[in-house]
């Protein structure tokens, strides 16, 4: 069996914050326990909330920060973080495409000379020449007229600047992208020929990719295995179609409906805020917005597990039929009506 080309090893991420000035720091966790596996040629579509843990997941695996526990591994070494080699051979195998085109492109520089500055940084075909043929290459991959390139990128559309960072991404030929909420900032018809065109790059240029999302029909479009991240943890982990068609975890199912998945799910919707990450939940996180919370969920965490349909799961309701499931959220609700707090455990 082959290793995968990328994959995540008890991943935490820790960060202390000032609060005030005479204040104590305050913990925030806000990656915990994270393990995940990417084969070559495939997508790992990461999705959850805002303040769910992603976009930390993402500068960890770029190497951008430095974990506080586990390790981010790329054909079985560990990936190196910027901090101690500001340029190594790594960052050719693995590149980012980042939700605001408009920040991650120098205002200063035209299309060409920001698609080329990653050739210069790495020393690639040292002829100006041939540089500047790679960078016609690029824009014509990404759908874009070699003219584009004497343009800067506040003349462009939305569309056309994340063409222009995908544009860049490539230039060093990488193994490996991570794409950041690509396409949250761009209108309906414009993320649809975005994802579209990485759907094709794809597969022309055997891409590996991890793409991270807040919105469940973009994940579903791209990915072959998802995991549902909820306050810096994994709840679900599997193959894109178990996952959509017999999600197991309550914020699962909740994500899916809110996707407008609702007539193949039929249960769940988003209930309430995410909790504070100073302050979360005892037990399980998902707890307070969740309908089927008993009492073993407010304190006891359920580990995330494998299931006989072979995907993982940390809930402890995991496995338990959708019949079963509609008649144990109408029994909750009887009895919270009737005592004020819910006495039903499964267990």
């Amino acid at each position: 069996m082959n290793k995968p080309l990328i994959q995540a090893l008890s991943l935490g991420k820790t960060y202390y914050v000032k609060s005030g000035l005479f204040r104590p720091r305050r913990k925030l966790e806000a990656v915990s326990g994270v393990d995940f596996a990417v084969d070559e040629g495939t997508t790992f579509g990461l999705v959850g909330e805002s303040g769910s843990g992603k976009s930390t997941i993402a500068r960890l695996v770029l190497g951008v920060e430095r974990p506080t526990t586990g390790r981010v591994e790329m054909m079985g070494n560990e990936v190196p973080v910027l901090d101690d080699d500001p340029a190594p051979a790594f960052r050719r195998l693995i590149q980012p495409v980042m939700q605001d085109s408009t920040a991650a492109l120098d205002p200063r520089m035209n299309v060409g000379r920001i698609i080329e500055e990653p050739l210069r940084i790495h020393d690639v075909h040292h002829n100006g020449v041939e540089r500047s043929h790679r960078v016609t290459e690029l824009l014509s991959q990404v759908g874009l007229d070699a003219a584009m390139a004497k343009r800067f990128s506040s003349a462009l559309s939305g569309g056309q600047r994340q063409r222009v960072a995908i544009a860049r991404a490539l230039a060093l030929n990488p193994r490996v992208l991570v794409l950041d909420e690509p396409v949250s900032s761009l209108d309906a018809s414009t993320q649809a020929q975005i994802l579209n065109l990485l759907k094709q790059l794809q597969s022309e240029l055997a891409l590996t990719c991890i793409l991270i999302s807040h919105d469940m029909a973009v994940i579903a479009f791209m990915s072959q295995q998802i995991g549902v991240l909820y306050m810096g943890r994994l709840v679900e982990v599997g193959l894109r179609d178990t996952i959509l068609k017999d999600a197991q975890h309550p914020y699962t199912i909740a994500l899916l409906a809110s996707a407008d998945h609702r007539a193949a799910i039929g249960f769940g919707t988003l209930q309430g805020e995410i909790p504070s990450p100073f302050d979360p939940p005892s037990g399980c996180a998902y707890h307070p917005r969740c309908p089927l919370a008993a009492q073993r969920c407010r304190v006891e965490a359920p580990l995330l597990r494998s299931t006989s349909s072979g995907r993982k799961v940390a809930c402890h309701f995991a496995e338990v039929s959708r019949s079963d499931i509609a008649q144990l959220e109408h029994n909750q609700t009887i009895t919270e009506d009737s005592h004020g707090l819910t006495q039903t455990d499964l267990d």
